[in-house]
């Protein structure tokens, strides 16, 4: 296993944190790049260097042989569709309302 340097992560954490500052992202724009991260990073793990899975195809890939890249791009697809969801709902009620 590689060494794991713990201050490389903290200052990647850091200019991460720095460039959500920077750009002024609410919430709902944190929890989308926090999910779309979480795909990112879980495909570079995997290897892939074009489109990854869909998410019928990594839920199958789950079952049938749980790797870290698999679990990281299925928490990152979930957090952001359950925000896309929950948006689309909100749209929904404020269009009943008017």
């Amino acid at each position: 296993m590689p060494e794991f340097d713990k201050d490389k992560v903290a200052k990647a954490h850091s200019d991460l944190i720095d460039v959500f500052n920077k750009h002024g992202l609410n919430v709902g724009e944190i929890i989308v790049t926090y999910g779309n991260l979480g795909y990112t990073l879980g495909a570079s793990v995997g290897g892939y260097k074009t489109k990854g899975p869909t998410m019928k195809e990594l839920e199958k890939m789950y079952y049938e042989n749980p790797t870290i890249d698999v679990a990281m791009m299925i928490n990152g697809g979930n957090v952001t569709g359950w925000y896309e969801d929950l948006y689309k709902q909100a749209e929904k009620e404020e269009d009943k309302g008017k």
